[in-house]
């Protein structure tokens, strides 16, 4: 009778101990990953995550925001998934390009308007550098007799081309993935992409 009464006494405590751990892995899979906090991130980081961005970042405002959604909310989770979401919607509804707003207000939202212009600049200014001096010199590469003469230039413009539909085409995947967690959400979503490439082209 010992014996048994023992036996009931650890099979319980076992029991209880086990429903402690799946309580606490149930908890530790359900509590979401720490946004880091506003005042933890100063200038120092957002210059040094913007300083080279702009000369890496290829392929126009969708590839752009695919890459700051990677960056900023994957990988060092600057805000979360909604506050992203939230942003490039408004960025979608203002004219100019969404990546260029995307690039101020990533930087906004950390160290208020002076971070927003720090982020924006350091973001658009390879741009604007390199697009001068292509305009400036553009009579002498970019002439119809030019890319005649030289067959190489006009399939380096292909590629470049090539790529950065490839690049869009992944970026936009990506956040489609991530903004429409729901199969109806996705179709939805799918559909308005088509409508709205039908009645822009």
């Amino acid at each position: 009778a010992v014996r048994v009464v023992v036996r009931e006494a650890l099979g319980v405590a076992m029991a209880t101990e086990a429903d402690k751990a799946d309580t606490q892995k149930d908890a530790e899979a359900a509590e979401p990953q720490g946004v880091v906090e506003k005042a933890s991130v100063g200038f120092g980081q957002i210059a040094r995550n913007f300083v080279l961005m702009g000369w890496t970042a290829f392929g126009g405002p969708a590839a752009h925001v695919g890459l700051f959604q990677k960056t900023f909310v994957e990988q060092l989770r600057w805000m979360s998934p909604e506050v992203f979401t939230e942003l490039f919607a408004v960025c979608q509804c203002m004219p100019g390009p969404s990546s260029t707003q995307m690039s101020f207000a990533l930087g906004t939202t950390k160290q208020g308007v002076l971070g927003g212009l720090l982020s924006g600049l350091l973001f658009q200014y390879p741009g604007a550098f390199m697009m001068t001096g292509l305009g400036l010199t553009a009579h002498l590469w970019a002439s119809q007799e030019v890319i005649a003469e030289n067959a190489w230039l006009a399939g380096l413009v292909g590629g470049f081309a090539a790529a950065g539909v490839a690049l869009v085409a992944s970026a936009s995947i990506g956040l489609w993935n991530k903004a429409c967690k729901e199969p109806d959400a996705k179709v939805l979503a799918g559909f308005c992409c088509v409508v709205l490439i039908y009645f822009s082209a």
